[in-house]
């Protein structure tokens, strides 16, 4: 076979290609289903983000305690910065 007898029989092809079919419940049921899929991970983060503040306000608060006591509260304070740094991200 040439290129000719090729290039013919990939646009014969392509024209006998039958057209797609758009069915419109089937958009809908796609459309409904990653509207859920969003509210989901909107709820999900919107957790993450929220326990995130708690560990990190319990940590502040240790990490204030124990500068109030004199002893060494970085870690804690590393340990508050942490989650704040996860809920930011997020």
């Amino acid at each position: 076979m040439n290129f000719e007898d090729l290039q013919l029989a990939w646009q014969q092809e392509a024209k006998a290609a039958p057209k797609p079919v758009i069915d419109e419940t089937l958009i809908r049921g796609v459309r409904l289903h990653s509207r859920k899929f969003q509210r989901r991970i909107f709820w999900r983060d919107l957790r993450e983000v929220a326990a995130s503040f708690l560990v990190a306000f319990v940590f502040g608060r240790i990490a204030w305690q124990a500068q109030v006591a004199g002893s060494p509260a970085w870690p804690a304070w590393i340990a508050t910065a942490l989650p704040l740094g996860v809920a930011a991200f997020s």
